[in-house]
């Protein structure tokens, strides 16, 4: 019998409505294409904070994104009560619109119960080298909703 719900490791699984920023619009109209972003994130205690790493993309009218970035998070409680939130930050690789950068990723996330989170992430995106006549998303903003197993 293996209980995740105490594990010092902390897995969370995140999808939500995106809004994208930059980017070349591909051709749908608003009505047809809705922006989304999904993220994994795997986290391990380190004495005072929790470091890991994040993959995650945003896809939309205006492109895609995938991104890799190494992340520390931050735990906190409201109060004395059983809901608790993390901050998390990582900066890491992108790929955008056929364009390789640069990553940096915050995210806010609340914890409700033993496996439900939410939250709102901020994506920015600087690129690097790639073809230079694809505009690549600068950044993106998210809403999610997600899964999480272990603290």
């Amino acid at each position: 019998a293996m209980s995740m719900g105490d594990a010092a490791t902390l897995f969370m699984l995140q999808v939500g409505p995106a809004m994208t920023f930059g980017g070349k619009e591909l051709g749908a109209s608003e009505s047809e294409s809705v922006d989304i972003a999904g993220s994994l994130t795997v986290l391990q205690d380190m004495g005072s904070v929790k470091g890991g790493l994040t993959l995650g993309g945003v896809a939309g009218k205006k492109g895609y994104a995938a991104y890799g970035v190494p992340t520390l998070g931050w735990r906190g409680h409201f109060g004395t009560s059983g809901v608790q939130s993390l901050k998390s930050l990582g900066v890491g690789l992108a790929y955008s619109n056929d364009r390789l950068g640069v990553a940096v990723r915050g995210a806010y996330d609340i914890f409700l119960g033993g496996f439900t989170n939410f939250g709102v992430g901020l994506l920015g995106l600087v690129p690097v080298s790639g073809t230079k006549d694809k505009s690549p998303l600068n950044g993106a903003v998210d809403l999610h909703i997600g899964i999480s197993f272990g603290r």
